[in-house]
């Protein structure tokens, strides 16, 4: 998620969208991104994330020569770290968990940890929103082109509902939220999600904390007891073992805070 990638850094280089109000009910949110002074070499750690995402992206090779794919990204069990020094150019959308089987036809855990480009997702169908990408005369229309690609895609659909992961702490709970045995209930989060239901709960309770972090002004503790740990030791255990290090360090990835302007895609 741009917002909480590389600690925030991410967003300060990124400008948000609202999607367009046909869209919302299967697309959280679309981030335009320019190029980011990040040294060679450099990685930039991406948390691990339930969402699917739709992501274009240019960058210049050693060349100088620019490139352009369109991938569509499944769901992220763990941390990633990931080069983007030679990206000129990133748009992206961020899918609701459950959306990705409505587009591909396959089940979510097909593509957890994994990508396919367009092409490989939807055929010729891909194949031509790339083509149209590439045609552009300004990198910032990607998102109106990507967003009439993804209303074809879906619109069979006439609305979606997400599992209602906010509504519950445990997998007890969310079974009981749904109206399904937890057995039934790890067989549909598999399908629609990719991962367990246990995992799905704790990234969504990490996320909690990050979207807490953010403002660099509450104490850890306070985030920790907000977020339903035990205490903050049971935070930072939970936390390294999500994001590969501690809460201390990973807010020292970026010393910006993050920007939050948002404008309405049209």
């Amino acid at each position: 998620m741009i917002l909480f990638d590389q600690a925030g850094a991410g967003a300060r280089s990124a400008t948000m969208l609202v999607p367009p109000l046909q869209l919302q009910p299967f697309v959280e949110h679309v981030w335009l991104q320019w190029e980011a002074a990040v040294p060679v070499g450099q990685c930039w750690r991406i948390p691990p994330d339930a969402s699917p995402y739709l992501i274009f992206t240019v960058w210049k090779s050693a060349t100088h020569d620019f490139h352009a794919r369109c991938m569509l990204v499944g769901s992220c069990s763990g941390f990633l770290d990931i080069p983007v020094h030679d990206r000129v150019f990133t748009c992206g959308i961020r899918l609701r968990p459950g959306v990705l089987p409505l587009l591909t036809r396959l089940p979510a855990f097909e593509l957890t940890n994994g990508a396919m480009t367009a092409e490989e997702a939807f055929g010729a169908r891909g194949r031509r929103l790339l083509q149209q990408l590439g045609e552009l005369t300004a990198w910032d229309q990607a998102p109106r082109r990507m967003a009439r690609f993804l209303r074809d895609e879906l619109r069979e659909y006439g609305s979606f509902q997400p599992l209602p992961i906010h509504r519950a702490g445990s997998v007890c709970d969310l079974a009981e939220v749904v109206g399904c045995s937890t057995r039934t209930l790890r067989h549909r989060v598999a399908q629609q999600i990719g991962f367990a239901p246990k995992l799905w709960l704790r990234i969504e309770r990490l996320h909690r904390v990050l979207m807490l972090s953010m403002s660099r002004q509450r104490p850890w503790s306070d985030i920790a007891t907000h977020c339903g740990f035990a205490d903050q030791a049971h935070m930072v255990r939970e936390f390294t073992d999500l994001l590969g290090e501690s809460p201390t360090a990973w807010s020292g990835r970026s010393p910006f805070l993050p920007a939050n302007e948002i404008v309405v895609s049209g």
